[in-house]
């Protein structure tokens, strides 16, 4: 076996069975139902909610860890939480930890900015719950120095992955994955955001010094 093909069985290995796939989905849904019936009335399971981090990018890998879900709420709940005293942050995240409770009320949720964790017994669901602003972005909660809120571009966050794996003829997102695979294996105090910077960096310069030498 050569190391080409090494490389796409290691790649082949490492990535979601379509059953972890549809437990993922399953396990949004879920999450995303009864936060629509609390704050919006309505049933809809995906509705008001993205993929955010790897699955939204796809470089998620085997084992899954995690399902990262942006869950935007409705704009009378900023209104209602921003005329309460002290962390008004940290109140929200409790709320919707509450709301969560009630529907899987044997799991330990836990609610840290500006991520709700909700377990399940495969692979949990980080929910962000978020406002939305103008031009795509997001108002996430921090509860660090008295609570306040942090702008985020999840969306340019995965068009910059999509453009270099374009640009790269996919290689963007393999790498990322192989890198994600020995970050947990060797257990490398890296976040996955600065993998994928790295992963994107290094090839856009490869790509440039073949542009230059060509």
């Amino acid at each position: 076996m050569g190391v080409a093909e090494r490389f796409r069985t290691f790649l082949s290995n490492i990535a979601l069975t379509e059953t972890q796939v549809t437990n993922g989905s399953s396990r949004r849904k879920a999450v995303v139902r009864a936060l629509n019936n609390f704050y919006r009335g309505i049933s809809n399971d995906t509705a008001n909610s993205i993929y955010v981090g790897s699955w939204a990018k796809h470089t998620h890998i085997r084992p899954p860890r995690d399902v990262d879900v942006l869950y935007t709420l409705p704009v009378d709940v900023y209104h209602r939480f921003q005329s309460r005293a002290g962390n008004k942050q940290s109140q929200l995240l409790q709320e919707v930890k509450t709301v969560l409770a009630a529907t899987f009320g044997q799991t330990a949720i836990r609610g840290d900015g500006p991520i709700v964790n909700v377990p399940f017994t495969a692979y949990n669901v980080e929910l962000i719950p978020a406002f939305v602003l103008n031009g795509g972005r997001h108002w996430v909660c921090m509860t660090d120095n008295g609570g306040h809120y942090k702008k985020a571009d999840y969306a340019a966050e995965v068009s910059a992955i999509s453009e270099s794996n374009r640009s790269t003829n996919g290689n963007t997102r393999n790498l990322i994955r192989m890198m994600k695979c020995w970050q947990g294996y060797c257990s490398v105090p890296i976040k996955s955001f600065h993998i994928e910077l790295l992963a994107t960096d290094f090839l856009g310069r490869v790509d440039k010094r073949s542009i230059h030498s060509s």
